[in-house]
């Protein structure tokens, strides 16, 4: 009897495969019209982070997020056509926490129609394309109440952080009442005068990047040294490089941390932005630049020498062609595993001091970020002088970590034994306290880090035409999530600071080995070079000024020293190549691994399972 064809062995192969086909279509086009996502990354990066999902449970209001984009605008660069859509499935993941409250709109922006009026009344601004006459919008408002907030654009390098920029926003509207900050600071972070521009820069003039940063969610106040008033209700105090306070000040601030208040403090044992601003490069004297006050001597669970520099060879940063030991990059197991700095990934500490705790007390302490076991401290005076061996101080190092920032807890002493007899600002305490509540103070032993060249640089967006910052470490990061932990915002921190893998400790410390192999060559070759820049000099200052023609012998001897000079020059780029390779070969051999390891175990499998077949097969056999 002849088989039909549909009964045959090709029908059905081919059903199953068309079959197969039309499943699999069907779930590529439903997936891309249902917004879920099914995240296994890490610490589900992809996801709302708990402190989003923390402020979405405070909403009990209505809520409306309205996001602008010209959708239809043939002429918006793909980047951001892209970039549009990731905004639209991140708030759709806002809307699946909160379906209650939260209502989502999503406009077409269109150039030059009537929508326009209520963009500019709103406070969106535009994105200008290249040639200055085609442009398009992408902004976002959000609305609770009477109360609303604008983010007038979007930019591409603020991908990272965007989850955390919606996340305020919802969380100022939903809590218009601002908490307030106070800063104190002998250095100019709210703009320099007009004459200090010269040493402080065309951009001095406006409040530093971090001030700016802190008046999106707090009431920030400006307080002086001379205050006659100490405001109410602070939440926080920020002391940064202080000096020569008046007794009084330094009483009111005392009295503050008595009555349970939080204060930040950024001390620095040689302010590089002070001494910029005295309009010198290198400091002469340098107590002038030193932060001063009664706290730094063990009263409040620490102690801070002012005239020790922290150096390390191995987490200097190379700067002008040559390592600065004092400017310090710190990653990895240097960041402490804490709320405050969780997410880290690299900080910079310019000059930075120690900080030691006071075991007799009864105050917790919790170091936050600690050098490398390869770190000395140093005075500034050595640090600044052209003859310092620093091999032998080196060699020197006792193999431990120094603290550069701590949190203390607990209930802290007075400074005062009594009321002071010189003029007092005016208090919102009328008792005098010689021991406070349970709070906390978070030290720093530097307060450049905070700086916006420190952290942070301008750049020029082709699309936009316009100037945005694009960060270089987390130093700003980290003092925006000390000062949320002290004010209470303690949802903005862990959007902030998404855990992020630290890197490897032991791949960390192979690269430092590698970086000491070939740094102690290059000290060699630089030392050398020292010498002859100075027997250059000596040669030149010996000579009589009269006498403009050299003598055979001298243009001989100089021959000799600039061709010795070169050569070194050579070897000292040589050597600045190979650690770059040393470095770059140990960043291949973990790609290597990491793309040879899965197929490996794959192959190992396979192996063991055939293995286990064949001898299946000899047994039956």
């Amino acid at each position: 009897m002849k088989q039909s064809v549909f009964h045959s062995a090709r029908w059905r192969v081919g059903t199953a495969v068309l079959g197969g086909a039309v499943v699999l279509w069907s779930c590529i086009i439903l997936s891309s019209r249902i917004p879920w996502r099914w995240d296994v990354t890490r610490n589900h990066r992809n996801l709302l982070s708990a402190g989003s999902i923390a402020i979405l449970e405070q909403v009990h209001q209505p809520v409306t997020i309205s996001f602008y984009f010209s959708w239809s605008e043939k002429t918006v660069p793909q980047p951001y056509k892209d970039y549009a859509q990731r905004i639209r499935d991140l708030l759709e993941n806002y809307r699946h926490f909160s379906p209650q409250w939260l209502r989502l709109r999503f406009i077409d922006a269109q150039p030059e129609s009537d929508i326009e009026e209520t963009l500019a009344f709103l406070g969106l601004s535009p994105h200008f394309l290249n040639n200055r006459q085609q442009y398009f919008y992408m902004g976002l408002h959000i609305a609770c109440a009477e109360h609303e907030v604008t983010i007038p654009t979007l930019q591409l390098n603020q991908e990272q952080s965007l989850e955390y920029i919606i996340s305020r926003a919802i969380l100022n509207v939903i809590q218009p009442q601002r908490r307030r900050i106070g800063v104190l600071s002998s250095l100019p972070v709210f703009g320099a005068i007009s004459g200090n521009t010269l040493f402080y820069g065309r951009n001095s003039l406006r409040p530093w990047l971090f001030i700016r940063e802190l008046q999106k969610r707090y009431e920030v106040i400006r307080l002086t040294a001379d205050l006659e008033t100490w405001p109410k209700d602070l939440d926080c105090l920020i002391l940064i490089h202080p000096r020569d306070l008046p007794a009084g000040t330094q009483y009111a601030i005392d009295q503050y941390l008595m009555h349970g208040g939080r204060i930040l403090m950024l001390i620095d044992p040689l302010s590089s932005v002070a001494v910029r601003g005295s309009g010198l490069l290198r400091p002469r004297e340098f107590s002038p630049y030193r932060s001063q006050g009664p706290w730094l001597q063990g009263a409040w669970g620490f102690t801070f020498d002012p005239k020790s520099i922290l150096a390390d060879p191995t987490s200097s940063v190379e700067r002008e062609s040559h390592d600065q030991p004092a400017f310090l990059k710190l990653s990895g197991q240097e960041v402490q595993t804490d709320i405050v700095t969780s997410g880290l990934q690299e900080l910079m500490f310019p000059y930075a001091g120690v900080l030691q705790r006071v075991p007799a007390q009864k105050l917790k302490s919790i170091p936050l970020i600690k050098s490398t076991p390869y770190s000395v401290t140093i005075s500034a005076e050595k640090l600044f002088t052209a003859s310092t061996d620093f091999d032998s101080y080196y060699n020197a190092a006792k193999k431990q970590s120094y603290t550069l920032a701590m949190r203390i807890e607990g209930s802290f002493p007075t400074l005062f034994s009594k009321v002071p007899d010189e003029p007092l600002p005016e208090l919102p305490w009328r008792d005098h306290r010689e021991q406070s509540p349970d709070t906390q103070i978070m030290v720093v032993g530097d307060c450049d880090f905070i700086e916006d060249r420190i952290w942070s640089r301008r750049i020029f967006n082709q699309y936009t035409r316009k100037e945005s910052t694009e960060k270089l470490n987390d130093n700003n990061v980290f003092l925006q999530n000390m000062v949320d932990y002290l004010a209470g915002g303690h949802e903005l921190i862990r959007i902030r600071s998404r855990e992020l893998p630290k890197g490897f400790s032991r791949v960390n410390e192979l690269w430092r080995q590698a970086d000491l192999r070939i740094r102690e060559q290059l000290q060699h070759w630089r030392a050398e070079a020292k010498k002859i820049r100075a027997e250059l000099a000596k040669q030149q200052s010996s000579r009589d000024a009269s006498a403009l023609i050299q003598t055979p012998e001298e243009q001989i001897q100089r021959e000799k020293l600039l061709r010795r000079q070169h050569t070194i020059r050579r070897k000292i780029l040589a050597l600045m190549r190979e650690r770059r390779r040393e470095i770059d070969r140990l960043g291949t051999r973990i790609v290597w691994l990491n793309l040879m390891i899965a197929p490996l175990i794959v192959v190992s499998i396979g192996a063991l399972i055939a293995l286990y077949r064949k001898w299946q097969e000899g047994r039956r056999s």
